[in-house]
């Protein structure tokens, strides 16, 4: 991966029941689960990730890990396509991309649970939602 290169790692979906949903995607659509329900407090989430054999990236399903938390009130307002993640090469770089192209940022880099690197969080000027993964070692590397 180049420098500045952004490669779509996951697409993440926000759902009320992982179990339920991961059964909807791999009967549906074929992925497959490439690891267990992860907890991240920090992101008052739990995740689980699945994989089907023909893509590159991943999809994340995502659930709330309380009532208070942020991601409950996105499912309460119905909010399905939650965000697109992006690898980067230079984690610093992208971030001074996605800045210098009206990306907002949501805060600092924190450790994501289930990657076990970097990640930061921005608005774009669509008002979608973008994570980028920083390089490093860690589950879930783009082939």
């Amino acid at each position: 991966m180049t420098n500045n290169e952004f490669r779509l790692h996951h697409i993440g979906y926000l759902v009320s029941d992982i179990a339920g949903a991961r059964l909807q995607w791999v009967n549906a659509y074929g992925y497959e689960t490439d690891g267990d329900i992860i907890h991240d407090a920090g992101q008052q989430a739990r995740v689980c990730l699945l994989r089907n054999a023909n893509d590159a990236h991943w999809v994340e399903l995502i659930s709330s890990d309380s009532e208070a938390s942020h991601l409950q009130r996105a499912l309460d307002r119905k909010v399905s396509l939650h965000h697109t993640a992006y690898a980067v090469g230079d984690f610093s770089a992208a971030i001074q991309q996605l800045r210098a192209s009206g990306c907002v940022p949501l805060g600092k880099p924190a450790i994501g649970a289930a990657f076990l690197r970097e990640i930061m969080w921005f608005h774009d000027p669509l008002r979608g939602l973008v994570e980028l993964i920083a390089p490093g070692e860690g589950p879930y590397q783009l082939d």
